[in-house]
């Protein structure tokens, strides 16, 4: 733990955009020191003697860099008076990098460019009473009048809220009417809590939702980077990006500055604690995520092996239970499910087809309520080895009757890096399930990946908020 943690929290450096500074007086302890990269125990004080002996600007702290990974060029389609919208896209680029990002001003670019992509990033500023940017104007006509079938496109908006909060972030809605009329799947859809307008032709039908990103620059703009780094990671499961760590990368502390008074500190207190510190005695900080949600998620499982109700375990853990509540259908009153908006449902598939034995009795009678206006995202268990022609079908099974009974299904899975032949789990692009796939029997070295990229999926599906607080070990 210690070593992992010491690992990850170096990679949060770059990743938050923190700078590292030295507290004075500050008391720290230190359990354990563990070399890294062979998990051995290092045979001395090596780290903190060469903390005593050097000045901060000789440190060369260890720094992992997340690269990214598509099979899929993504084309981003922007237009800028200001520049501030094309700085965001910028910023786009620089995190993603070169090769998956690919960026277009409008001004000068030729509408048919958007039909070489499948993955789609638009910006378009509003302007003034509710108008597209100039470039949009003219853009927007020729784009709304292509084949846009089987185009996926995420969305991102600056407008003002304070002084035009009649008109707040308008664009968004004028052109996803208008791409949506052309085929267009418009994803990434952006709650609305946390701005303060009148008005919006940017909202959803639902009324909490922006049809993209809404950044302001000109009242919010210290929630920048809040909201791109959580909008960053929900691209990740829309357009099928995939991440890794390179390690061994080097960054110079140049400046060492007090958190809380931003004033130099007068000696190396830290330093020489530490030089003076047995391994046992230093203890590193830890951080701990909280969520939060206004409302609360009914997950609803069937397990006979306990797998599937080992992860919806990991989900309340995750989140907590203040906003996880857990129901198991063997004895669960299907009324139950109509206390929920937001519901996670969890059915491994048995043999070949077949639905797990509790669900055969459950699916029924929550398919004959009337779920109008619930959000649910489901997981399934299955085997694609052994069971190659049925992989997953529970989650189709699943899917069709709820969606009859007007539920609204979310959180499609890319079926990228399964085995198997057929699926009704499969949904009507071949190319995603209904949910989120896991295989104990043959994958399960990926439960962990597959479940971190599913829980911040779960974040912007179900609007839940994350904060950062201190914790102890």
């Amino acid at each position: 733990h210690d070593a992992r943690l010491y690992k990850w929290f170096d990679m949060l450096v770059p990743i938050f955009n923190l700078s590292a500074e030295t507290i004075e007086n500050a008391e720290v302890e230190i359990e354990e020191v563990v070399n890294i990269d062979t998990q051995e125990q290092p045979k001395d004080d090596t780290v903190l003697e060469q903390a005593a002996d050097s000045t901060v600007d000789d440190i060369d702290f260890p720094v992992i860099v997340r690269k990214y990974n598509s099979d899929e060029k993504i084309g981003v389609f922007y237009g800028s008076n200001t520049g501030n919208s094309e700085a965001i896209c910028d910023r786009i680029q620089e995190t993603f990098g070169e090769e998956i990002i690919e960026l277009f001003n409008v001004a000068d670019a030729d509408p048919n460019k958007m039909l070489e992509y499948n993955h789609i990033i638009i910006s378009c500023p509003t302007w003034y009473d509710g108008e597209l940017q100039e470039d949009w104007i003219e853009f927007l006509p020729k784009i709304a009048a292509l084949d846009l079938n089987g185009k996926k496109i995420v969305m991102f908006g600056m407008g003002d809220q304070e002084g035009y909060a009649d008109y707040f972030l308008d664009a968004l809605g004028i052109i996803a009417e208008d791409l949506i009329k052309a085929g267009a799947k418009i994803e990434g859809e952006w709650p609305a809590d946390g701005y303060d307008f009148n008005k919006s032709k940017g909202l959803m039908p639902d009324g909490k939702h922006f049809y993209g990103l809404g950044l302001d620059e000109e009242n919010q703009s210290e929630l920048h980077d809040a909201r791109l780094y959580k909008w960053f990671d929900m691209l990740v499961p829309i357009f099928n990006l995939s991440a890794e760590t390179i390690e061994n990368a080097e960054v110079e502390i140049e400046e060492v500055v007090n958190i809380d008074t931003q004033e130099q500190p007068k000696d190396d207190t830290v330093l020489e604690q530490a030089a003076d510190s047995t391994v046992d005695d230093i203890d590193f900080p830890v951080i701990v995520r909280k969520y939060n949600s206004d409302e609360k998620i009914g997950v609803f499982y069937g397990s006979n092996t306990g797998n599937s109700e080992a992860i919806c375990d990991r989900i309340q853990e995750t989140f907590g239970e203040e906003i996880i509540e857990l129901f198991n259908v063997a004895d669960a009153d299907p009324n139950k499910m109509l206390e929920y908006n937001h519901i996670i449902i969890s059915c491994p598939t048995w043999y070949d087809g077949e639905l797990q034995e509790d669900w055969i009795e459950f699916l029924p009678k929550i398919a004959a309520l009337d779920l109008n206006g619930k959000k649910i995202v489901m997981f399934g268990m299955g085997d694609q080895e052994g069971y190659a022609d049925y992989f997953l079908d529970a989650l189709g099974i699943i899917a069709e009757d709820l969606i009859k009974a007007g539920a609204k299904i979310e959180g499609e899975w890319p079926a990228d890096g399964y085995d198997f032949n057929k699926s009704k789990g499969l949904m009507p692009d071949g190319k995603h399930f209904y949910g989120l796939g896991l295989d104990e029997e043959n994958q399960s070295e990926l439960h962990d990946s597959r479940l971190e990229k599913w829980f911040e999926m779960l974040l912007s599906v179900f609007s839940i908020t994350a904060k950062i607080v201190d914790g102890e070990r």
